[in-house]
């Protein structure tokens, strides 16, 4: 499965749902770049298999504004577990869901091929919102109740910080 994302001047992202892989692609169609990573943390599902023996990690999310950064919304395992081992694949719940999984931002700069930041939320994000720089997580309080809170992500330099 791909996840879709904008990007700038008509070009668009794929992201591999089971890999840390985006693609660029332009609007003839043609692949413009690649961005691969493979951090320790993710942990990508294995789509040959009917039922998967750990948590995995999937990309919900893909987007580039007008400038070189491309956000990333991951949603990686709370706690393995929460997950029992062999279970089949398919979709959970939104309170299953919200129990099981939080979300990785991360921005990559492009020009510089870095990952410029990374923040993890309590709660699964599928998708940025409006204007693309806001995400709504979903997870389980406390008392048992689902909850929606809503993110306004920015970027701010560290000397701007002070």
């Amino acid at each position: 499965m791909r996840i879709i994302g904008a990007g700038p001047n008509d070009h668009v992202w794929s992201a591999h749902s089971a890999a840390y892989q985006v693609d660029e692609w332009d609007a003839g169609g043609t692949k413009k770049a690649v961005v691969t990573r493979s951090p320790a943390w993710f942990r990508p599902l294995d789509v040959t298999a009917s039922r998967q023996s750990a948590p995995y990690t999937v990309i919900s999310a893909v987007r580039q504004g007008s400038d070189h950064l491309l956000w990333v919304l991951i949603a990686v395992p709370r706690d393995e577990n929460l997950f029992a081992s062999g279970e089949a694949h398919g979709a959970v719940d939104l309170s299953e869901a919200a129990r099981r999984w939080d979300t990785v931002v991360e921005v990559i700069d492009l020009e510089a091929g870095v990952v410029t930041a990374r923040h993890r939320f309590q709660g699964i994000a599928r998708a940025f919102l409006g204007d693309g720089h806001t995400i709504s997580t979903i997870r389980e309080s406390p008392t048992g109740l689902i909850v929606a809170d809503v993110w306004r992500l920015t970027l701010q330099s560290p000397s701007s910080l002070q």
